[in-house]
């Protein structure tokens, strides 16, 4: 390893004198190679007064500096982490990106206990004005993240995370309300700190990172996001958020007939996958991620019904939910929960099948469905609009079933064996 010479303070002096040209400045700190500079520099000032942003008089564009002093302290984090260390621990705020981006490259390359040292400072610089312009570091805090992953400050990695997807809203951009109980209505739209493009690599860069390391700290993480976006662009009452989200999810997995809604239909993918991850590897991170998924929205549950189907440990925990009559009634589930039972029917137990053909046979709430009409300004149904609506009703949900119905009477149940015989 090369060993340096510290500068003396004439050759210090000199360099003060022609640091006062820009490009003077910009050329010694692209170039130097020596960290027995960085602690006299430190002692003269140079890394206390951060550039900040400002706005262009003639074009009214809105500029950030570069920081050449930050190009040579990245350089210098692996070989002088001490004295580095020193400098960002003595540093202000700023609300100057590219001093951000090159702050979050010198942490992720100090050496372990150095980056451990600092972290929790590394995270007080994602304040409110520099965020406005993550996108122009988000790489490097996913970076950041990783590492700090690797030398086992998940807790820190996810306050990162959190602050750089942090879901907000727009109060300047509203859409019509989910709820179509309330008319003439607009909420907020979710949104983050980064464009929607940018917003979707990241989230799915750190799904790749978090859920194999953090486990259920990570899938937390993914399900407050989108529960914040819900409660942003949702107007109903808090025991219903999510109620209505299969008019803009009207699948939860992969389907043409979901609307690309933004960074709120993300999240739904996200926490999906993140559920589907974890709920594979055994029984025991199955439940726990059904659990905290039904702990949360009607949203949340309608994803812990699909996390069911795509587990080969689901079978334990399906009888309950097929017989939860919440799940059954409720159009917010009609889609996942017919495929529940279109996948599980015959493995219930024979109670739990009758139970369930006892509802089908009853029909529909008749009296929800005329105050549903009355709610939308509708004319009162008649006698055979209310027959024909309970018969399709039936149809729906004996189709979910059929193979293991008999032809000429419905409520007979074949044996799985002689449904799947034909």
């Amino acid at each position: 390893m090369r060993s340096w010479t510290p500068p003396t303070v004439e050759l210090v002096d000199q360099f003060v004198e022609l640091a006062h040209k820009s490009k003077n400045r910009s050329y010694f700190f692209t170039h130097l190679q020596n960290p027995e500079w960085v602690a006299p520099l430190q002692k003269r000032g140079f890394f206390a007064n951060l550039p900040g942003s400002y706005t262009d008089s003639e074009t009214g564009d809105i500029r950030f500096p570069r920081w050449p002093e930050g190009i040579y302290l990245v350089r210098m984090a692996s070989v002088a982490p001490d004295a580095v260390v020193a400098v960002i621990e003595s540093l202000k705020s700023t609300d100057n990106p590219v001093v951000t981006r090159h702050i979050l490259e010198i942490a992720e390359s100090l050496p372990d206990s150095h980056l451990q040292h600092i972290s929790s400072q590394i995270i007080d610089r994602f304040q409110s004005e520099e965020m406005s312009y993550a996108y122009k570091f988000a790489d490097e805090a996913v970076q950041l993240i990783s590492r700090l992953i690797e030398v086992g400050e998940i807790d820190d990695s996810l306050t990162i995370a959190k602050k750089l997807l942090t879901v907000r809203a727009d109060l300047q951009h509203s859409e019509p309300t989910i709820d179509p109980t309330i008319n003439c209505h607009t909420t907020p739209k979710p949104i983050g700190w980064l464009p929607e493009s940018k917003y979707e690599d990241i989230i799915e860069h750190l799904l790749e990172i978090l859920i194999p390391q953090t486990h259920m700290k990570g899938f937390r993480f993914f399900a407050d996001l989108l529960e914040e976006a819900l409660h942003i662009s949702d107007s109903s009452d808090e025991s219903n958020v999510g109620e209505f989200s299969h008019i803009w999810r009207p699948v939860i997995g992969y389907s043409k007939l979901n609307h690309r809604d933004g960074i709120k239909g993300t999240l739904v993918s996200i926490v999906r996958d993140a559920a589907t991850q974890l709920s594979i590897r055994s029984i025991d991170e199955l439940k726990d991620v059904v659990h905290e998924l039904e702990s949360r929205t009607a949203l949340h549950k309608r994803i812990a019904l699909h996390t069911l189907t795509m587990s080969e440990h689901g079978i334990s925990l399906i009888e309950e939910r097929i017989t939860n009559k919440y799940l059954f009634e409720e159009p917010c589930f009609s889609h996942e929960y017919a495929i529940v039972l279109r996948q599980y029917f015959g493995g219930i137990s024979p109670k739990a099948q009758e139970c369930v053909l006892e509802w089908i046979s009853n029909g529909p709430d008749i009296d929800a469905c005329k105050q549903w009409c009355e709610m939308q300004g509708d004319l009162p149904p008649s006698q055979a609009d209310l027959k024909k609506y309970a018969d399709s009703w039936r149809r729906d949900r004996y189709s979910s079933i059929s193979e293991y119905l008999d032809d000429k009477a419905p409520n007979l149940i074949r044996s799985p064996e002689s449904a799947a015989g034909g």
